[in-house]
């Protein structure tokens, strides 16, 4: 018997080869069904059966993990058990997370990886990272929110936030772990870098063609529109959720990519470190965040700066800055972009600098009034009500966009406290790493120090540290910063080979 070709059949068909051909079956079958159903399960299929793909050609399962988590934390799609179904349903709770079972992009690789970390344990693969003060102190602030089950009558949405908090916590002590090989630290960083990338694309997208995703994401169901002088202006928000948020975010990529390009790296890398620190910083434009405009220039600053303290900043490296600087530009006086910056910039109203002030009004007088554990966590929106005394909440029913007066309003001056030996706790290791020679430890204490400090910084005129894309990237970057700058003693039982 002969085949269609008329080459001579096997004997037996091999075992693979029937695989591979019920694998291309199920695969068709479920693109084609998913696609009946609309795009938003198209899009949910299609990438799932990519990541199943890369997934079992990927040289270790383990490592893929790692990047998969570390691509999905931006990537703010989520789904709420209760309340599904239609596209428009968006999460109304804006401080935090909200009163029902919403299951999270990142929550699924989160799962994975801690089943591998189990087993990686248990067979002496790994070695658990040593308890530090920063552990202590996260516990400890764990504990005192927790003591808002006295004051509060929202007792959901302090339920779900607080397994927020322990949810993080689980992954901050994973990627330790496995963050004591730095190839694996650098491969987390490629991955933020490429993420960005596809970001920018997303982002001109939704600005020039008007393209809306499918599904909420960050509990927010399309790009925001604001009109200043009666100009409409489309604010795009990537795969994060809201313009602010975006910009938040986009701080990451953009400090990464432009310690890579301060770095002794290889010049392909430093060049597509160039191109991502230009599509972010395009990006980052397209938001019209004035306070991420602001943030970005002072982080920038903070990188030359240190650039020149430690003698590397050359006078090419200073050219090729400008001459990215100057291919932005051009890009949005061609766009159109840049009349919409202006007006932005200088015809704006300053009612959102007002309504932020009446807002640290309502903060003052729940602290005031709860001193010493606030009014209960994740529940300022519910309770603003009671404390006004300027009516902003007939303006905006939203959070005071000051972290360091959300958490006094919510969690008392106890709270605060150790919130700010967090702070504290975080910049010893930020100076730690900086300390230790290398590329690695150079990169990520350049980056890390610069842009949690900037966040801070920005979070006291926002409240984007409370969205989970940001919590998430504080929490990648701190692992790589403990990882470092205590590595376990054992190198051998700490590091994994990724060929296994």
């Amino acid at each position: 018997m002969n085949t269609l070709f008329r080459s001579p059949m096997p004997k037996y068909w091999s075992f693979a080869s029937i695989l591979m051909v019920l694998a291309a079956l199920l695969f068709s079958m479920a693109l084609v069904l998913s696609s009946s159903m609309g795009f938003k399960w198209f899009f949910i299929v299609f990438v799932t059966l990519n990541a199943i793909c890369v997934a079992i050609v990927f040289p270790s399962f383990r490592l893929f993990v790692i990047l998969l988590l570390t691509a999905c934390i931006p990537i703010a799609i989520q789904y709420n058990l209760f309340d599904h179904g239609n596209k428009y349903v968006i999460m109304e709770h804006f401080g935090g997370a909200s009163s029902s079972l919403v299951v999270n992009l990142v929550d699924f690789p989160i799962i994975v990886l801690f089943f591998v970390w189990l087993v990686d344990l248990a067979t002496e693969k790994v070695t658990l990272p040593k308890w530090q003060t920063l552990d202590t102190l996260i516990v400890l602030f764990i504990l005192a929110s927790a003591l808002s089950v006295f004051n509060t009558e929202e007792y959901a949405l302090l339920f779900f936030e607080e397994l927020r908090y322990l949810k993080y916590f689980l992954v901050l002590w994973m990627l330790r772990t496995y963050f004591q090989d730095e190839q694996t630290i650098v491969y987390a960083l490629y991955v933020v870098g490429l993420v960005a990338g596809f970001q920018f694309l997303l982002a001109l997208l939704q600005y020039f063609l008007f393209f809306t995703l499918p599904f909420p994401v960050g509990g927010v169901s399309g790009s925001q529109y604001d009109v200043i002088s009666n100009t409409l202006i489309l604010r795009v928000s990537g795969t994060v959720g809201h313009c602010n948020t975006f910009a938040a975010y986009l701080l990451f990529p953009i400090t990464i990519s432009f310690v890579l390009l301060l770095s002794r790296y290889p010049m392909f890398i430093r060049v597509m470190a160039a191109g991502i620190f230009v599509a972010s910083c395009i990006a980052l434009v397209l938001t019209f965040s004035r306070n991420g405009w602001m943030n970005t220039f002072f982080a920038v600053s903070l990188l030359l700066i240190l650039g020149a303290y430690v003698k590397r900043i050359s006078s090419g490296a200073i050219f090729g800055l400008f001459v990215l600087l100057m291919l932005v530009l051009v890009g949005l006086l061609l766009s159109g972009v840049m009349d919409i910056v202006l007006i932005r910039i200088f015809e704006d109203d300053g009612k959102a600098y007002d309504s932020r002030w009446d807002l640290i009004k309502v903060a003052l007088e729940m602290l005031y009034q709860h001193p010493v554990i606030g009014i209960g966590l994740n529940s300022f929106e519910e309770n603003m009500s009671s404390f006004d005394t300027t009516g902003v909440t007939n303006i905006i029913q939203q959070p005071v966009h000051n972290i360091l007066f959300l958490i006094a309003a919510e969690t008392g001056l106890l709270g605060l406290l150790l919130f700010l030996l967090m702070c504290k706790s975080i910049a010893g290791y930020v100076f730690k790493v900086m300390k230790i020679k290398g590329e690695v430890p150079f990169l990520v204490g350049s980056f890390s120090g610069v842009v949690l400090l900037v966040l801070l910084i920005s979070n006291m005129f926002d409240v984007t540290l409370r969205k989970e894309p940001i919590i998430g990237m504080c929490v990648l970057v701190i692992a790589m910063l403990m990882a470092l700058a205590d590595p376990v003693k054992n190198k051998h039982d700490s590091q994994v080979r990724y060929d296994e």
